[in-house]
């Protein structure tokens, strides 16, 4: 099973708006752009990559272990992309960085690493994935759309969930199933 650690943006609100986003993104035209599915919106904590059934318990007990966090908002704010404006693969909201999203990501690496699990390579930088461009022929005037969105706030992302999520890739995108959830304090 392909699995990750991910927190589901539940808030009906910000989901309109980056589906707002989303119309305004598509009505450029500016190149082959899949958009994340609204239902879909979540962020990434840990990407576990394929996993036997076998570790699945060990995965659900791990979990378990980060219910004693408390629950806070953070605030969905700004677009990006990754790797960079020049060479643009993912299209993406930020997530306001605080202490209690830094220190679970931190625990996450240091439990999964003992599991058998790599450390990420990567610098945590938490988003929410609204796109993934396939192919751009108006670089331009998307760059100029997604930077007019510089600072703006589009809401908030409750933290009250953890969840283990298996991700199955089919021709219409990924379709997201929650193995086991944790609900914080």
């Amino acid at each position: 099973m392909r699995l990750f650690i991910a927190i589901d943006l539940v808030n009906k609100d910000v989901k309109n708006k980056l589906v707002d986003v989303q119309r305004e993104i598509k009505e450029l035209h500016a190149g082959k752009i899949k958009l994340v599915k609204p239902e879909n919106f979540h962020l990434t904590l840990k990407f576990l990559g394929e996993v036997e059934d076998t570790e699945i318990d060990k995965l659900k007990k791990l979990l378990k272990e980060f219910k004693d966090y408390s629950q806070c908002d953070i605030a969905v704010r700004d677009l990006g992309v990754f790797p960079h404006y020049g060479y643009m693969k993912v299209i993406w909201a930020g997530l306001e960085n605080n202490e209690i999203l830094q220190e679970i990501k931190s625990k996450f690496e240091d439990k999964f690493v003992k599991l058998g699990f790599d450390r990420d390579k990567r610098e945590f930088h938490p988003h929410l994935t609204i796109g993934r461009v396939k192919n751009i022929w108006a670089k331009d005037k998307l760059v100029n759309t997604l930077k007019d969105f510089k600072d703006q706030e589009f809401g908030k992302l409750t933290i009250d969930k953890l969840k283990l999520k298996k991700s199955t890739l089919t021709s219409d995108g990924p379709v997201y199933e929650t193995i086991s959830e944790v609900k914080l304090d």
